[in-house]
């Protein structure tokens, strides 16, 4: 018998502000993580599933969610062994309202917190790039003015 595991997915359309949950059972194997399986329900349930991954990208970050109420990367969490995880100092992430979930048999798959969701788990990620390009974290080849000459 093939073990399997139900997902509980929030799911939005972009057009529609009214926000549900959508019950899956993706069938498990060794080392499965939490993105396998989201592809798994887009190839065989509902093709329409929104998420980001930039897996091996260089994005890393992009697959992030909330998964059993806390903030993890789907490409990293395995499905198997999954907790309810927590941490002194990560509230529990009350998403949307979902009254039957058994955290014991079901994962909750949700977007991350406090930002815009467009579609299903994509959120707007444009205030972390305005972010982003204010701090500058990367390296500016560019000079201002006359390039540097070495005295050797």
């Amino acid at each position: 018998m093939i073990k399997e595991k139900t997902f509980v997915i929030f799911r939005k359309e972009e057009t529609d502000s009214e926000r549900h949950y959508e019950r899956y059972k993706v069938p498990l194997k060794p080392g499965i993580t939490i993105l396998e399986a989201l592809f798994y329900i887009q190839d065989y349930y509902d093709s329409l599933l929104a998420f980001r991954y930039s897996c091996r990208g260089a994005i890393c970050g992009s697959c992030g969610l909330t998964i059993n109420k806390f903030p993890q990367l789907a490409c990293k969490t395995q499905v198997e062994p999954i907790t309810v995880k927590t941490h002194p100092r990560v509230p529990e992430l009350v998403f949307g309202e979902i009254t039957d979930w058994d955290p014991e048999t079901e994962i909750l798959i949700e977007p991350l917190p406090n930002m815009v969701v467009l579609k299903d788990l994509v959120v707007d990620r444009e205030p972390f790039w305005r972010f982003y390009r204010e701090i500058q974290p990367f390296i500016d080849t560019e000079f201002e003015g006359k390039a540097p000459t070495s005295d050797l």
